[in-house]
């Protein structure tokens, strides 16, 4: 159905007197639902309470990720929290001192669905902010995020089974508007296709992806990999990149400087913290978008103790998170030391075993 020019006295009142829902069918009767901008002016024009209704085919990678898991909905408020702190932090400034405070902070108990819930926070800087349930999202009206970048453990297998993870939720019908890499047994080093993948997609290649999702080993060989490749790219500003997000996972963890170097502005930070500095600020000053870095970790004793002031001898700011810092809330499936020792339910999962066969625990048997 084609979008009217202007529209009767008679619909113009409904749209004032409107809520949400009657808004959605409304739109939906007349087929607008696929005009965004016709649909911004109606409602700048008669209530601007409502939200634009988007058209069910388009794809929304948040959506699709938390209908895929047993505990989706569980999870999808810290998620779309933790995106709405981004949004709410971010420099409006692709400059790089203006960017110094994007850089956050989530925390979770240990075997809490931190994972579930990074992949979650990465669809969500990849979803277009129209399609998604959130109201305050929504408003937002905000570009997706071109590039995600998870920095998984140092250990390969950890990085495959985080892409595994990731890959169990990809349909084909996603996979067409995103590319995701390196491929399961060869890390980015050794990946020369999907090296040839990101130049591509940096190099605005019309065969290439919409977008890029990368989950790669913390190495300081790999890191440098990555940042030899954007840093290779003859013209950076050709792509227009929309964000590029780093979530780095157990951030305690290899990406800190452990040689404190920026107490006093000396070269010797680890090697990894260097990596991932030059990398970000070769993303801002190169290509001229904006660049968050998000870690995740259970025990964030020394991130909190980082110098939040400190910069290097080249002046890069160190990864203290400066833009927010947010605890996730435990899901009910979630089974610690707490509940097994704490709580009389967990009682019934503990066995002891005396010698001669395996009895339930009692106190009375130590």
């Amino acid at each position: 159905m084609s979008t009217p020019e202007r529209i009767s006295s008679e619909d113009a009142v409904a749209i004032s007197n409107s809520s949400q829902e009657v808004w959605e069918s409304f739109v939906l009767e007349r087929g607008w639902q696929n005009n965004f901008d016709f649909q911004k002016m109606l409602i700048q024009s008669y209530n601007q309470d409502l939200l634009p209704i988007v058209a069910n085919q388009d794809i929304n990678l948040l959506e699709h990720y938390l209908s895929t898991m047993s505990i989706g909905e569980e999870i999808r408020n810290d998620i779309e929290i933790s995106r709405e702190r981004m949004l709410k932090r971010e420099s409006k400034s692709v400059g790089l001192v203006e960017q110094s405070r994007n850089y956050g902070l989530i925390v979770g108990e240990i075997q809490s669905g931190k994972t579930g819930h990074m992949l979650g926070l990465a669809f969500a800087c990849l979803s277009n902010p129209k399609t998604m349930k959130s109201r305050k999202l929504r408003k937002r009206f905000k570009r997706p995020a071109s590039v995600v970048i998870l920095l998984s453990s140092l250990i390969d297998d950890i990085r495959k089974q985080t892409l595994d993870r990731l890959t169990n939720h990809i349909t084909d019908e996603i996979s067409d508007q995103l590319f995701i890499g390196p491929q399961r047994n060869s890390d980015l080093t050794r990946d020369l296709m999907t090296q040839e993948k990101i130049v591509g997609f940096l190099e605005n290649q019309s065969t290439q992806k919409k977008q890029i999702l990368l989950v790669i080993k913390k190495n300081h060989h790999v890191l440098n990999r990555l940042k030899e490749i954007f840093n290779n790219i003859s013209n950076p500003l050709n792509r227009q990149l929309s964000d590029v997000i780093i979530i780095d996972d157990e951030c305690d963890y290899g990406s800190l400087d452990a040689n404190h170097a920026d107490q006093d502005l000396s070269n010797t930070e680890t090697i990894t913290n260097r990596e991932v500095r030059e990398f970000i600020h070769s993303v801002r000053s190169r290509f001229g978008c904006l660049c968050w870095y998000i870690g995740y970790t259970a025990t964030p004793f020394s991130n909190l103790l980082d110098n939040p002031l400190g910069r290097s001898q080249d002046g890069l700011p160190t990864l203290f998170p400066r833009g927010f810092i947010y605890s996730i809330s435990e899901v009910d499936t979630h089974l610690d030391n707490s509940y097994y020792f704490g709580d009389e339910r967990g009682r019934t999962h503990l066995f002891f075993d005396d010698g001669d066969k395996i009895v339930p625990f009692s106190e009375e048997l130590i």
